[in-house]
């Protein structure tokens, strides 16, 4: 309330109000000026934290959001070559993240299976490729080289649709149930060593089955930590379910050679 002094009156002849006093300021020390009142004072359950590196900051406003959960985006293509030095410790990191089969095949498979598309056509333009019973070097064109390239990328991502459903359905025949996108997971990672392997082949001096037998010894090795840490089979049956799985990826993987190869031959007779 506004309080009136006796005598106070302005040049208009009307009593003007007298200021109340200035007592010390709520929370101030003596010597000291208050300080205002900060952002989390009015929001008591906000809080910034600091999210792992190339994040930014945000604000959670649940207890569960003290402990910021590791971001894995970065790590998807890198995990293919961290597989081949620590396998057990990648596919338990694998299994933890939860990725969406999109961004395996975004993020991981297509880029792959283009790299190395893209090395054997540029392999096939340069050196050519040995045809024939006497192994006589064909040199291909580039529009035959880039329609090469073109049918081995959906080859690949054929095999890897049909090895996915088959380890789905295998999981399944083995009484428990199966999740369709550790299935597609698995195969993607499994079969990248036989994949990789077409690099290899890029030299002409190297013969073609060799290096596919080479990339096949890395999926069944690969595959052996996969499939505990991705199917989750019960002890009793893990092993066999991991060697129907072998039997599948690297069957249909040399069936998608065989195809391959059968249609490159097509290129090279019309190349020579």
């Amino acid at each position: 309330m506004l309080q009136f002094m006796p005598g106070a009156i302005g040049s208009a002849g009307q009593h003007e109000p007298a200021k109340m006093p200035a007592g010390p300021e709520p929370h101030a020390e003596e010597g000291r000026p208050a300080q205002p009142l900060e952002a989390s004072h009015l929001q008591p359950f906000s809080k910034t934290v600091l999210l792992p590196a190339r994040s930014r900051f945000r604000t959670c406003r649940h207890f569960d959001c003290q402990t910021p959960k590791a971001d894995y985006t970065g790590t998807i293509m890198l995990w293919a070559l961290k597989l081949a030095v620590t396998p057990a410790t990648t596919w338990e990191k694998i299994g933890e993240s939860k990725r969406h089969p999109l961004q395996v095949l975004i993020l991981y498979l297509v880029p792959w299976l283009a790299l190395t598309a893209a090395a054997e056509s540029w392999a096939l333009v340069r050196w050519g490729d040995p045809v024939g019973q006497f192994g006589h070097l064909v040199r291909y064109p580039v529009d035959a080289a880039i329609r090469f390239g073109l049918a081995e990328c959906g080859i690949g991502l054929g095999v890897v649709v049909v090895a996915t459903l088959a380890t789905w359905w295998l999981g399944n025949g083995f009484h428990y149930e199966v999740p369709f996108t550790a299935s597609f997971v698995l195969v993607a990672y499994g079969l990248g060593p036989v994949f990789g392997a077409r690099l290899l082949d890029c030299h002409p001096a190297l013969p073609t089955w060799l290096c596919w037998g080479a990339g096949a010894i890395g999926s069944a090795l690969m595959l052996y930590g996969g499939t505990g840490h991705m199917l989750r089979p019960p002890p009793t049956k893990g092993f066999g379910l991991y060697l129907m799985v072998v039997f599948v990826c690297v069957a249909l993987s040399g069936i998608g050679h065989v195809l391959t190869r059968a249609f490159l031959l097509s290129l090279a007779r019309g190349a020579m």
